[in-house]
């Protein structure tokens, strides 16, 4: 009996539903040619499968309710359908399915139909296990069928039992490569949403950079700090480079890490400043890794897969601060240890020498060159003691008592005090105030801090020039706090000698010692506060901030004295 195959029809499609990625049908299409020429299924074979066609069809509906109604005995199996509606559309779908397998061609879309029939399988949490299980018992059934309905006088029964076994194969080898497929998609999706969710929440700046620099993606952490508030992997990006991120004199750097990532997809750590346009630079760790981007991640999806590079960059400011504190807690116990032992011989030298000078100075009355070469080493004298007591508070640990201060108050009367320093050089002083402020803090503290700030604002002020304080309230976390703000109107200071103004012994000056501004910060930061040190235009600002209750912080005691106001 001849049968003329139906072609089978179907809406035009170019790309599978998959959770992950499309693949086009051409894709499946040159797949199933390799598949059957694998399984040895050729066009005379699937012509004879056709034929038989007829004989089979008739025990149909059988085949179909033992398909179903097998895999139903199983509970592995049995979990997926979730009623007998259910069972009933993949009835309808199975019975579909065979009839199309036998009387479609099989072109590109039948093809992609049987694809769909495992992907469907797949989504609707079937094992592959009952798929093949079920295939043989279907198979099993249809050649019993064949056999049993088999004219007698033809004489080509095995051929066609091979041609529907091969044609089954090919087909049960389409339906597992969908299984395959989108069991690698979910995998892949999965395994992308966990690192998509890990960069998404972690408190780093993680970024993908082309082979210029220019940023294609950036993580939530980096956008919000970049005021990019409603951007998605899909929407265009903000032209930017990731040079633009970091302080210029990092740039290079940051320009050689990522040409080395390209090259050998794992450089070594990289250290730049982030630039930003107001606070401290934040110092970042860089870690890179050369990755190519699959086109549904890219910004622009049509364009072809490219090398990026992955940056994911790590905030050690607080680790580089906690190193910096550990070697001066480490360079300050030395200095103490050093000036323990040197404390009790220097007082009794100083002693002695200040009583020769006091008697040569009464043996050469009336004798004014000699009293004037007098006058120079009590000067001299006096500056190495005030050296030598500067040390030795600076070594000492702090220790506060604290009471109510009134900052605007303590600062009037700390230039009041300084008033002998200012000598004939005329400075204005301005004190402004948003509203009364009052701190329990420190006040010898305070003051001594103040004095330093002032001597080193004066210092800077040209004649007639103007020291300004500006007071307000802010918030450091979960702390009110005081801003005291101390500008001069000076020649200002270099980016050098502002980074290390805080340096014990550093100093610009010819007869400073280099410990008045680190002395200043240590006595501030006892209270939890900060000090810091920026240009204006023109002069300097120095900050204090101090919380309106210090929270004392100790210090790492390098000698046994028990208070920084006694003197050696």
């Amino acid at each position: 009996m001849n049968h003329q195959p139906q072609r089978y029809h179907s809406k035009p499609c170019y790309r599978v539903s998959m959770n992950s990625k499309d693949i086009p049908h051409s894709t499946l299409y040159r797949r199933s040619i390799e598949l059957r020429q694998y399984v040895g299924l050729t066009e005379s074979q699937i012509e004879l499968a056709f034929a038989a066609w007829p004989i089979i069809e008739p025990d149909l509906d059988a085949f179909v309710q033992d398909f179903y109604l097998e895999i139903l005995e199983h509970e592995a199996a049995r979990r997926v359908f979730s009623g007998p509606d259910k069972v009933a559309r993949l009835q309808v779908t199975i019975r579909r399915w065979i009839e199309e397998l036998f009387t479609s061609t099989h072109d590109e879309a039948f093809v992609t139909s049987r694809w769909a029939v495992g992907l469907r399988h797949v989504q609707i949490g079937l094992e592959s296990v009952w798929v093949s299980a079920a295939m043989s018992r279907l198979r099993d059934r249809m050649i019993r069928s064949l056999v049993a309905r088999f004219p007698s006088e033809r004489t080509d029964l095995p051929e066609v039992i091979s041609a529907i076994s091969r044609m089954m194969d090919l087909d049960l080898a389409i339906i597992q490569d969908a299984y395959q497929a989108e069991s690698v998609a979910k995998r892949i999706g999965e395994e992308r949403d966990f690192a998509e969710g890990v960069i998404a929440t972690a408190q780093a700046v993680v970024m993908m950079v082309d082979q210029s620099g220019e940023v294609v993606r950036v993580n939530q952490f980096l956008a919000k700090r970049l005021g990019w508030t409603h951007l998605t992997p899909k929407t265009s990006m903000p032209h930017l480079n990731c040079l633009d991120l970091v302080i210029e004199s990092d740039r290079e750097a940051l320009r050689n890490f990522i040409a080395s990532a390209l090259e050998s997809q794992s450089p070594p750590p990289l250290e730049t400043q982030l630039a930003v346009t107001d606070g401290p630079s934040p110092r970042v760790r860089w870690h890179a890794k050369k990755y190519l981007e699959p086109d549904d991640l890219l910004v622009a999806p049509s364009a072809p897969a490219r090398p990026l590079v992955l940056c994911v960059g790590q905030d050690i400011s607080e680790l580089s601060d906690a190193q910096t504190r550990l070697v001066r807690s480490e360079r300050l116990a030395a200095i103490g240890q050093t000036m323990t032992g040197l404390a009790h011989e220097s007082r009794n030298a100083f002693q002695r020498s200040q009583a020769a000078l006091e008697t040569l100075a009464l043996e050469l009355e009336g004798r004014p060159a000699a009293v004037k070469l007098v006058e120079q080493i009590q000067r001299a004298h006096d500056h190495l003691l005030h050296l030598y007591e500067e040390v030795l508070q600076f070594a000492r640990p702090v220790r506060l008592e604290l009471r109510p201060v009134q900052v605007a108050s303590l600062l009037q009367q700390t230039w009041e005090h300084i008033g002998q320093a200012r000598g004939e050089k005329s400075v204005l002083f301005e004190v402004k105030s948003t509203a009364p402020m009052e701190v329990f803090a420190d006040p010898f503290a305070l003051e001594q801090t103040f004095r330093n700030l002032i001597e080193n604002a004066m210092e800077a002020s040209p004649p007639g020039g103007l020291i300004e304080v500006m007071l307000d309230e802010t918030w450091e976390g979960a702390d009110r706090c005081v801003r005291i703000r101390f500008r001069d109107f000076g020649l200002g200071m270099s980016d050098n000698a502002i980074a290390r103004a805080f340096e014990p012994f550093y100093t610009t000056r010819s007869r400073g010692t280099g410990l008045g501004l680190p002395i200043s910060r240590r006595l501030i930061e006892s209270h939890g506060g900060t000090l810091e040190l920026c240009q204006a235009t023109p002069g300097v600002i120095a900050t204090v901030t101090l919380p309106l209750k210090a929270r004392p912080v100790e210090y790492p005691d390098a000698t046994m004295n028990v208070d920084y106001r006694r003197q050696a």
